[in-house]
């Protein structure tokens, strides 16, 4: 199972059950965090902040579930040319 669960469907956060536990990625004020299975645990460094964080489903209906993913990367650290900010806009397919 995977929320957002309908095909065009965009969240903020994204929630696969495998094998009957549920893992959720999402953002909490700046920080990437993959919660489940008992434990939450931040995917960005401390050093970093997220934002602007999306998931939206794609795909066809007979096709493999497919995740168009978004996010905003800060750097928090200052350096000579400057704070770092990237965009990520890539997509991910699970397998059946």
């Amino acid at each position: 199972m995977i929320i957002p669960d309908v095909i065009g469907d965009v969240s903020e956060q994204l929630t696969l059950v495998i094998e009957g536990i549920e893992y959720t990625y999402s953002v909490n004020g700046t920080a990437f965090e993959l919660s489940g299975n008992g434990g939450t645990f931040q995917l960005n460094s401390p050093r970093t902040e997220v934002s602007d964080v999306t998931f939206q489903k794609i795909g066809n209906l007979s096709g493999s579930p497919t995740i168009k993913t978004k996010l905003k990367l800060n750097s928090k650290v200052q350096e000579s040319s400057g704070i770092k900010n990237i965009e990520i806009d890539t997509t991910f397919g699970l397998k059946p």
